[in-house]
């Protein structure tokens, strides 16, 4: 999460990882469903609520 916060894109995180810029989307896209978000921005807003509390 902290490199969503840090705006890092996928290509960014797959060449950190080393893996696959394919892995990072569909890890990413998994995280999403489970907390029934849509975008990266919604990610942020839970994570801070999160950490608040």
């Amino acid at each position: 999460m902290n490199w969503i916060k840090k705006s890092k894109a996928d290509g960014e995180n797959s060449l950190i990882l080393n893996i696959s810029n394919c892995i990072v989307k569909k890890h990413l896209h998994r995280i999403f469903k489970k907390l029934e978000i849509f975008s990266r921005i919604q990610v942020l807003s839970r994570y801070k609520k999160a950490i608040q509390n």
